[in-house]
């Protein structure tokens, strides 16, 4: 069976050396001139997206002299680049270990609808002690703890995109009423760390699991169009 290769530009600016280049900007302002730079040409190109990593922490102090600060969150970023962008994937890291269930598929869904598409998830354990404590967590997760969580993280999401059946909303403007609750699924669910009692806001089920997509633009852009999802 054939398969189909996709490409990812990598996004993030922040390095321990190019910003010593004499011609580098390295003010907010030329960083995020560099972010849509980058973006257009990868769409230009016809890359499928553009990959984000992230970190919750400024890393070991022994670092903190040659860093640059200019470390902006993925989300707010591929969420500002959408606007200067047309067809390109915007791939976001999340952390299952250290942001509840319900933010993350709120957000990641946000982010799909608002820029029209597709937007995808990079699920991450943080397992840094900085990290931890920037979130007011209790210390370091076990390694394989950390990664039951972030099985039950993507169980949850999931269910969260799910609450909403093809004909759940029905818009009836006469009645005042927007959605048939009957058809909404709630994701209930006191497992290990997550409790989650309400469904995310709507997600395309017709996308059969994956973020939504932007066929039409994404072939003019050049690109090849997105994977039948498996």
């Amino acid at each position: 069976m054939p398969r189909e290769l996709h490409l990812l530009a990598f996004g993030n600016t922040r390095s321990a050396g190019p910003w010593r280049h004499p011609e580098i900007d390295n003010s907010p302002a030329g960083v995020r001139r560099r972010l849509i730079s980058r973006a257009q040409t990868a769409e230009a190109g016809g890359l499928d997206a553009l990959f984000f990593a992230d970190g919750l922490n400024y890393g070991p102090p022994a670092t903190w002299s040659y860093k640059t600060t200019e470390d902006f969150d993925p989300l707010t970023t591929t969420a500002a680049l959408s606007s200067v962008t047309e067809a390109i994937g915007l791939v976001v890291t999340g952390s299952a270990t250290l942001v509840p269930p319900f933010q993350l598929a709120r957000q990641l869904l946000s982010l799909d609808h608002l820029s029209g598409g597709p937007a995808g998830w990079n699920l991450v354990t943080s397992f840094a002690r900085a990290a931890a404590d920037n979130f007011s967590a209790r210390g370091v997760v076990d390694h394989d703890e950390r990664y039951q969580i972030a099985e039950e993280a993507l169980d949850v999401v999931k269910k969260l995109w799910d609450g909403w059946a093809d004909d759940t909303i029905v818009e009836d403007r006469a009645t005042g009423i927007f959605n048939d609750v009957n058809k909404i699924r709630v994701a209930l669910t006191t497992a290990g760390t997550s409790t989650c009692g309400v469904p995310s806001a709507r997600h395309d089920r017709r996308k059969a699991g994956r973020c939504s997509s932007r066929p039409d633009r994404r072939r003019r852009a050049g690109s090849s169009p997105p994977a039948t999802p498996r």
